[in-house]
């Protein structure tokens, strides 16, 4: 893993916030089991990314779809807590579930405002095996 210096990451992240939406977001509480979803969004206008600060392990949740979530392709995998996940536009998934702490995120949104739309689905259990 490459560490830049606190220079560098102000230069970029200054770049970055003329064109993107930066922010911090903190998955308060770590999942419980089984996860249980109610909906899906995604991003119509742009990418959004988040990269785990300290290393924690966090689930991401997808399914493809068009206007709406096709929920046969609903997936979910565990992180390794070395990665992150970049969202490509219109990509349907759940908001980030913490897995085994409280868990802080560098949150990149390259959609603006308006770029989210929630879709309500049938309650789904995602077990792991």
């Amino acid at each position: 893993m490459a560490w830049w210096s606190v220079t560098t990451i102000w230069r970029w992240l200054r770049f970055l916030s003329k064109t993107v939406r930066l922010s911090a977001l903190t998955a308060r509480n770590p999942a419980n089991l089984p996860l249980t979803i109610h909906e899906l969004e995604r991003h119509p206008l742009g990418t959004q990314a988040f990269i785990p600060m300290k290393g924690e392990v966090f689930v991401v949740v997808v399914a493809l779809g068009d206007d709406k979530p096709d929920l046969s392709t609903l997936r979910a995998f565990i992180t390794n807590g070395e990665q992150g996940v970049n969202y490509h536009r219109n990509v349907w998934h759940h908001p980030l579930f913490a897995w085994q702490r409280v868990t802080d995120f560098l949150t990149i949104d390259r959609g603006g405002s308006d770029n989210c739309d929630v879709e309500s689905i049938p309650e789904q259990e995602l077990c792991f095996a």
